[in-house]
C-alpha cells in the first residue's frame, strides 16, 4: 500500500514536471513568444492583470489610448495571470495591474503597480530615453 502511494506521487510529479517544460517552451500561451517576423525588435510594455478585475480593466483602456498615441513605436502585451500563471511568475508580480517596460533586448527599464494613464506612460518612456510620440 505504501509503495502504490508513493507511486501516485511519482507520477504527479513527473505531471508537474511536463507541465512545467511545456510553459516554458511557450506551447501555454504565455505570449512571450520570440519575434520571428524579421523586424527590427521595439521596446515593450507587458501589463499583467486579469479579464475580471476593475482597476485591470481600467488600465486596458489607458492601453488602448497609448496604442493610439504611439502608432506602433512600443509594442503592448496584456498578460492574464488567471490564463498564464507562469508569466506571472516569471515576472514575480505583487498585486495587478502591474505594467513592465522593457527595452528592445527584453531588459526590465521600470515597472509600475496600478493604474497608470496613458499619458504618464508616455512621459515614463520619454524619460527612459524613449520617444515614442511624435511631436
Amino acid at each position: 500500500m505504501i509503495i502504490t502511494g508513493k507511486l501516485y506521487i511519482l507520477v504527479a510529479v513527473a505531471v508537474l514536471a511536463a507541465a512545467v517544460v511545456l510553459t516554458k517552451d511557450g506551447d501555454a500561451g504565455s505570449g512571450l513568444q520570440p519575434d520571428t517576423s524579421g523586424a527590427a525588435p521595439l521596446p515593450k510594455v507587458v501589463d499583467l492583470g486579469a479579464t475580471m478585475c476593475i482597476p485591470c480593466r481600467t488600465m486596458m483602456t489607458e492601453l488602448e489610448r497609448l496604442e493610439e498615441m504611439t502608432q506602433g513605436t512600443v509594442e503592448i502585451e496584456f498578460i492574464d495571470i488567471n490564463k498564464d500563471p507562469a508569466s506571472a511568475r516569471s515576472f514575480g508580480i505583487r498585486v495587478i495591474p502591474t505594467q513592465v517596460f522593457l527595452s528592445e533586448s527584453g531588459a526590465e527599464l521600470w515597472r509600475h503597480e496600478g493604474v497608470i494613464s496613458a499619458e504618464d506612460m508616455v512621459s515614463k518612456w520619454r524619460e527612459l530615453g524613449y520617444a515614442l510620440v511624435r511631436d
